[in-house]
């Protein structure tokens, strides 16, 4: 699971931000974050010996200014939007991104939710 989020933060490294799997490091850390939940339970593939996984994957961003947060959202979009692997099958947007407002130091919060379908052998 972890490769997983290791996968989405490594397509994420061209973007101008920090990008780390799991919580921000501090309150006032500003950059994105890939949070893994588990999905789906695995079923068979086309009846051959591949199973297929679909962990959902939470895109957090957080920034000072919301015209930031807001482009480094739609950046992150793009780029899952054409990711490609060879065990990657599909990766699924499954909530509208959405501004989650600002928390107690005013940092503003966006995040959108991925479904990944994940061949396995």
């Amino acid at each position: 699971m972890e490769a997983v989020g290791d996968f989405i933060r490594d397509s994420l490294w061209s973007l101008d931000v920090s990008c780390v799997v799991g919580d921000f490091p501090s309150l006032k850390s500003q950059g994105i974050s890939v949070s893994l939940l588990e999905g789906e339970s695995s079923i068979r593939f086309l009846g051959t010996k591949s199973c297929i996984r679909i962990p959902y994957v939470t895109i957090t961003v957080r920034s000072s200014t919301y015209s930031d947060g807001q482009r480094w959202l739609k950046e992150c979009r793009e780029i899952l939007d054409s990711l490609s692997d060879s065990s990657v099958l599909a990766i699924m947007m499954i909530d509208s991104p959405s501004h989650r407002g600002r928390d107690d130091l005013k940092m503003h919060e966006f995040q959108v939710i991925y479904k990944i379908l994940i061949e396995e052998q």
